[in-house]
């Protein structure tokens, strides 16, 4: 999950009490805190790269471009990409056409 505010809390608390695991990328040390209080595993929102080629979702929760055609090939075409953030959203949109989603 990239994002821990609001919308990031509580997707990721929600998640981690159904029993998955969690890893929250997040810039604000606060909010990675809070993230690794509630069970995440918690990342600088600086460096997920190295974990995408195993990551089985890709929630981002950021009102912003982020998620770049370069993050996305090191993903499975397959691993779900899911921007629930407000508009403009964290993906960049051609980069994930390009990848096949719709």
């Amino acid at each position: 999950m990239v994002g821990y505010g609001t919308i990031g809390e509580l997707s990721a608390r929600t998640l981690v009490t159904l029993g998955a695991n969690v890893t929250v990328a997040a810039r604000n040390s606060v909010h990675r805190a809070a993230a690794y209080a509630t069970g995440a595993v918690t990342l600088s929102q600086s460096c997920p790269d190295n974990i995408l080629p195993g990551t089985d979702s890709l929630i981002t929760t950021v009102p912003v471009p982020f998620v770049t055609p370069t993050m996305l090939k090191k993903m499975s075409n397959h691993t779900p990409l899911d921007a629930i953030a407000s508009p403009p959203g964290g993906t960049k949109r051609a980069g994930a056409e390009a990848r096949g989603a719709p």
